[in-house]
């Protein structure tokens, strides 16, 4: 499979490279279309043939959505389908290059308002008009934490504002199944002042969170099995409201802040049969646990606040800024067992009451230098201070002795400093940069069950890139970066959950992980068609994964350091344009991984690939029709211990605006609208202590109807500095994307 990769790979390369190397400019008809064509310009590749859309530089891909007619009617999470390597798959799950591990800033910096389970709702209610651009950071510079993923998504707002007023729209959506949303945004501005206000609410409902799981394990060396059939209604509810600003002191000195906040509560109902067999057969024990989730809620508040001064000299900047964030997150459940048979425990249900708070302090400067018209400079220091607490308490019916409370904290100081040089030719461009970062780690045991300890970490994070400029419609990118990520509260808490089947813990004692990345990429620009191709490798020779066993008879769920990883792939991107109302996108990538522990002896290889295939159709009527695609194939390596596969969902939307401007926007989304109501995601661990397969059924099935309307005129935006904070080091397992309308 590697072979093939790499063969296809360097072929499509050479192929596509040759072919742009030959492209010629036609003067006559350049001349002919100057009017309504724009220039190349020095750092962004762009086409004279027409106004493209798309445009690559040294470090990211971005989109035009300010010039995007279609910009008028959408909002940001439909105009997003249209950003390269960008794909947003059923229920709104939004995926960039394949993934879900990427980070959303805004304006340069990471915006909390657009994280957590909201993001997709939160998208949905700003009006795509909001921004000027959307840009893919496909190699983020020094200046971005080493920490975490190597992918950013960046939404841009525009630079100026145009006249005092107010602008806004509303936006109600209901969906089968009961489930329903809405969303208003307020942008206005008074003399220096801009200020935008952002606020929405989803309801998920029972019928629609319903879903199904059968799981079966083969223990090894017992030869006993175990099976476990559920079913399960997980309803919803979310509310957000951020606040963003600027005031402009005066032509040098810009001052930005925003608060945000989310809300969400849900409950967690439904029964799970418990049945094992000893090794001739015959049935060792059964039971039913009745679940429920009486109170289960979380909320984040933010603040964030930005200067930013300019100096005399054209392009030097300082800009000071600090960040507060404040999390926590409320889980209960309650599992009462009936219908026993021989169980092998004490107890006849239990309950979990858990807490976790989290508090982030950040502060940064950051300072921009031009070197005459072709080198730049950028240098900047951070701090983050972290605190993290834990309280989970455990406790079982009709066994007392047996409860347990636990408390963990957990706090981090982090100080970083980084320089990163930049140089842009006519037709050569450049990137290099480094990063230090310093790491303070604390774990504390209240109970004292557990020795207090500390560590220290230091970490150099290099990053280069190189860009060649083909010609005026073709570019070669070659990029390296090194970037690290550390275990968040998910994979440090101690906490011993234990039911009559399993046992899971946290490890307090894993470290921070490195690994390398390695792309090259190729773009080519049409008049009508736009290719890029990107093979990719990356590795890390310590990180951490799952560790699963068996102990007592329970399967046990911890984690472990050590694991070595290996991906190579090939990822692309294809917009065919065949005629002025017909758009069609491909957005594809393919994988070949390999996992090893040496800790556990075990290692996982796997193939697998994603598709996002896009059509957008000018129907009659002014009827806008878009239809989606979003497939997963193969075996998608999840551990050393095996891998899983998933289901295709396709999606049908059409939309209609009225009114003057087209103010009124009415549209009706259709998700798998033939077929089964549920589909099937399979889990398979094929080595180890155990075998399983399980297979989990979930509602894809999905009719709704939104409609938007927009008042005031739309040219003014919130202005930005140039420079800001993110934060994205910590890896937080066990989140779960929620389900969107």
């Amino acid at each position: 499979m590697k072979q093939s990769l790499c063969i296809v790979s360097l072929s499509l390369l050479m192929a596509m490279a040759a072919n742009a190397q030959a492209i010629t400019t036609d003067s006559t008809v350049a001349a002919r279309d100057s009017a309504v064509y724009k220039e190349m310009e020095l750092d962004n590749v762009d086409v004279k043939a027409r106004r493209k859309l798309i445009k690559t530089g040294i470090d990211r891909i971005s989109y035009d959505v300010e010039h995007d007619k279609d910009a008028k009617t959408k909002n940001t999470l439909e105009i997003l389908k249209k950003v390269p390597l960008v794909a947003v798959s059923g229920m709104d799950n939004i995926l960039v290059r394949g993934g879900e591990n990427f980070k959303v800033y805004k304006n340069g910096h990471l915006e909390p308002a657009f994280s957590g389970a909201n993001l997709s709702l939160t998208l949905k209610s700003i009006p795509a008009t909001a921004f000027k651009r959307i840009e893919v950071i496909t190699t983020p510079g020094a200046k971005e934490d080493a920490e975490g993923s190597g992918i950013i998504l960046n939404l841009v707002t525009a630079d100026k504002s145009f006249f005092d007023g107010c602008v806004g729209n509303v936006e109600p959506t209901l969906a089968s199944y009961g489930s329903y949303s809405g969303s208003g945004y307020v942008l206005t501005q008074k003399g220096k002042w801009t200020t935008s206000l952002n606020a929405g609410m989803s309801h998920s409902s029972s019928s629609l969170s319903k879903s199904k799981r059968r799981v079966e394990t083969s223990f090894l060396d017992s030869h006993e099995k175990l099976v476990e059939e559920g079913h399960f209604e997980e309803p919803k509810t979310g509310i957000y409201a951020s606040m963003a600003g600027s005031y402009d002191i005066n032509q040098r000195n810009l001052l930005t802040y925003s608060i945000a906040g989310n809300y969400n509560t849900g409950g967690h109902t439904g029964t799970t049969d418990f049945s094992r067999y000893n090794a001739a057969g015959d049935l060792a024990y059964k039971y039913r646990a009745v679940q429920d989730k009486p109170e289960s809620n979380n909320y984040d508040v933010s603040a964030r606040l930005d200067y930013q001064h300019k100096t005399k000299r054209e392009g030097e900047s300082v800009t000071l800024s600090y960040m507060w964030v404040d999390k926590e997150d409320k889980n209960n459940m309650v599992a009462a067992f009936e219908d026993m048979a021989s169980i092998p425990v004490p107890y006849t249900g239990y309950e979990t009451n858990g807490t976790t708070h989290f508090a982030e302090h950040t502060v940064q400067v950051d300072y921009v230098r031009p070197l005459g018209k072709m080198f730049g400079l950028d240098m900047g220091l951070k701090y983050i201070s972290r605190k993290n607490k834990n309280d989970n308490a455990m406790r079982y019916m009709n066994y007392a002795e047996g409860n347990t409370l636990e408390k963990f904290h957990y706090n981090q100081q982090v100080a970083a400093a980084y320089s990163q040089f930049t140089y842009r030719g006519e037709k050569w461009q450049g990137m290099a940069g480094l990063r230090y970062e310093h790491a303070y780690m604390k774990n504390k045991y209240p109970a004292g069950d557990l020795p207090d300890f500390h560590k220290r970490l230091n970490d150099w994070a290099p990053v280069a890139s190189i860009r060649y400029l083909l010609n005026d419609a073709a570019s070669l990118k070659l990029s390296y970066e090194a970037r690290i990520s550390r275990p968040g509260m998910y994979y440090l808490n101690p906490a011993v959950v234990s039911t009559p089947t399993t046992l899971s813990y946290g490890n307090p004692h894993l470290s921070s992980t490195k690994f390398h990345r390695m792309q090259l990429e190729l773009w080519k620009y049409g008049e009508k068609l736009t290719l890029n191709l990107t093979p990719f490798y990356f590795c890390s020779n310590n990180g951490w994964g799952n560790a699963m066993f068996v102990e007592g008879g329970k399967k046990v769920f911890t984690f472990d350091q050590g694991v070595h990883s290996k991906y190579g792939g090939l990822s692309s991107y294809v917009e065919y344009i065949p005629a002025e109302k017909t758009r069609i996108s491909f957005n594809t990538t393919l994988y070949d991984g390999k996992e090893e522990s040496k800790s556990i002896g075990l290692s996982e290889h796997c193939q697998w690939g994603i598709a996002n295939v896009g059509l957008s159709q000018m129907l009659p009527w002014k009827i806008n029709m878009d239809v989606g695609g979003y497939f997963r194939f193969g075996h998608h390596l999840n551990s050393v211990y095996g891998y899983s596969t998933h289901p295709y969902t396709y999606d049908i939307n059409l939309e209609r605006a009225f009114l003057k401007d087209d103010r009124l926007v009415v549209s009706v989304y259709m998700q798998n609208p033939i077929g089964a109501r549920y589909t099937k995601t399979d889990h398979h661990i094929v080595q180890g202590n155990y075998t399983e397969f399980s297979r989990l059924h979930t509602t894809e099935k999905v009719f709704a109807i939104r409609v938007a309307f927009r008042f005031g005129n739309l040219r003014t935006y919130v202005k930005r500095v140039e420079k800001s904070i993110e934060n994205s080091d910590l890896s937080n397992g066990g989140e779960q994307k929620d389900k969107k309308l």
